[in-house]
């Protein structure tokens, strides 16, 4: 009889354990469903040489995690000159890229970023 107690064990552990990854599976496809992080407007841009009074205006990110926005807590690193209001400038007499990178500390996103380039001048040659 300890047989058959030992199988019955089994049988509703196994269960238990399919029923668990089941409901896991669904309810993070439910919250996360529309879970986004992305660029808004273009993710590159070309800049011509000595362009004059080159600036953007930055359109930031959309970030979406388990269902709320948490877009304000983006961090942003760049290379180009912050001039303040969300506009950015780049040196247009030096050709190369400048960027903004965009992360955000969550469990989701961690070790995610977006990156926007401006390249400046090398299209030209």
């Amino acid at each position: 009889m300890a047989f058959g107690r030992k199988r019955i064990s089994y049988f509703f552990c196994t269960l238990a354990l399919a029923a668990g990854l089941f409901i896991g599976w669904f309810g993070g496809e439910f919250l996360c469903k529309n879970d986004t992080f992305e660029l808004m407007g273009e993710k590159e841009y070309a800049v011509e040489i000595n362009e004059v009074d080159f600036q953007y205006i930055d359109e930031g990110v959309k970030i979406i995690e388990f269902g709320r926005d948490i877009s304000d807590k983006v961090a942003v690193e760049t290379n180009m000159v912050k001039l303040g209001n969300g506009a950015y400038a780049a040196d247009t007499t030096v050709p190369g890229r400048y960027y903004i990178k965009y992360t955000v500390d969550s469990p989701r996103y961690g070790e995610i970023a977006r990156i926007r380039v401006f390249t400046v001048g090398e299209g030209d040659n």
